[in-house]
């Protein structure tokens, strides 16, 4: 993801509980023969929180 001028992405980890169950869904993911990309991706929005933000600059 790249951001435009005027969105701000914020990333931040969560509480550890949350890596925990991020961990142990990726895993059951994975070993029903789920596509890697799509439990590598639940399991990081999972873990992660992601805040897009639009800012305006002076010139806005």
């Amino acid at each position: 993801m790249v951001p435009r001028r005027g969105v701000a992405i914020y990333m931040t980890p969560r509480e550890l509980p949350f890596w925990i169950v991020s961990a142990s869904g990726g895993g059951l993911g994975a070993s029903v023969g789920a596509p890697l990309p799509a439990v590598l991706l639940a399991a990081f929005l999972v873990a992660m929180h992601v805040n897009v933000q639009r800012c305006q600059g002076p010139n806005s």
